[in-house]
């Protein structure tokens, strides 16, 4: 039997590259006349900033205080009842979180469900309450979904599943067609301003290199718990004139255009779009060696620039090597959007279908 009607789950759709994806499959299958479905646990006044949905996919808000008992109650019976009426072909969580909570919510209700995940092992199953319960309920799903094989590797001991791999997917941006400026002095970061994205090493980084370079300047955007102490250590550090915090902004690809480098400074990542979507727009890119998801990508030197995690003299000199040379800028980025073919929307959803079709 073919699926028609799929039911995403998500803790909230917030600015986050997960939530991301999840917007660019649920638009596609839409568009391929499928009856979508988003489950966000949070309340729609907590998602901060939704991506762009198509009408033709369906937006539910559970709500619930996400650390009282009450809430996740609140949420297992909403989801189960969103289950029976909606009857779903397939329930795809994202995250392992959102999987026990759907496992837990639809007992004995016959639905396949497939999981995605999105970061490492450790972040994915990083408290008690996952430990205490991943290996008994994650026997319960139907099959697996990774970013790139060293995740699915690390997964292998939790969950033996069917399983696959599939790659982000990317939609094609009207921005390609125009020609990009790599003479623009502009180094920008993208991604939510927490632990995992290390913004210091970046601001660090800069600041050994700033002086040689007066000309340049950081933009950052996006927004987080960190906000305040990451724009402290840029007073701290002598940058006030030379980093920019944007926030949270909906004309990123534009922003990621007018760049000439991006730089992603995490350390760790499951597959980072902020990356994908800035070598797509042809940015001359550095990034962390955070994640074997980097090396699929990435071909050092070629395509873009890796350093070491917590490389801090490997990441100026990285800089220094792209900021003093537009042809090199010119030369990485350009190799850099071959990545629009093979992330393609929709050969990205063709594996999706394809997947779960066999799991069905």
């Amino acid at each position: 039997m073919l699926f028609n009607r799929i039911l995403f789950v998500t803790g909230r759709l917030s600015g986050g590259g997960a939530e991301r994806v999840m917007s660019i499959l649920s638009n596609e299958f839409a568009l391929r006349d499928k009856v979508v479905c988003i489950c966000c646990m949070a309340e729609k006044e907590e998602s901060l900033k939704s991506f762009s949905i198509t009408s033709g996919v369906r937006c539910v808000y559970l709500g619930g205080k996400s650390f009282s008992k009450f809430g996740l109650l609140k949420r297992q019976f909403g989801l189960r009842k969103l289950v029976k009426g909606f009857k779903p072909d397939i329930i795809i969580p994202f995250m392992v979180y959102n999987a026990i909570q759907v496992i837990m919510s639809t007992v004995a209700i016959r639905v396949p469900i497939v999981v995605r995940i999105t970061n490492t092992l450790e972040s994915e199953i990083s408290t008690r309450f996952l430990k205490r319960w991943a290996r008994l309920l994650l026997k319960k799903i139907t099959g697996v979904v990774y970013q790139h094989q060293e995740q699915k590797e690390e997964f292998t001991e939790h969950i033996s599943k069917p399983n696959t791999i599939i790659h982000n997917p990317i939609e094609t941006n009207p921005l390609w067609i125009k020609e990009k400026d790599y003479s623009q002095k502009r180094i920008i970061s993208v991604g939510r301003i927490e632990n995992q994205k290390n913004y210091p090493l970046l601001l660090k980084s800069f600041a050994k290199i700033v002086t040689d370079y007066p000309d340049w300047t950081l933009e950052i955007c996006g927004e987080g718990l960190l906000e305040t102490e990451i724009k402290n250590e840029a007073a701290r550090l002598h940058l006030h004139n030379k980093v920019r915090f944007s926030g949270y902004v909906v004309d990123v690809f534009e922003r990621m255009h007018n760049a000439s480098v991006f730089i992603l400074s995490s350390s760790y990542e499951g597959m980072p779009n902020a990356l994908i979507e800035a070598m797509c727009m042809g940015c001359a890119c550095i990034t962390t060696d955070s994640s074997g998801a980097v090396r699929t990508l990435i071909e050092d030197g070629i395509n873009g620039i890796i350093v070491p995690s917590e490389g801090l003299e490997s990441l100026s000199n990285a800089m220094c090597r792209l900021l003093s040379d537009d042809k090199i800028r010119k030369q990485i980025g350009q190799e850099a959007t071959k990545l629009r073919d093979k992330f393609n929307v929709s050969i990205v959803t063709d594996e999706w279908e394809d997947f779960i079709n066999t799991l069905i």
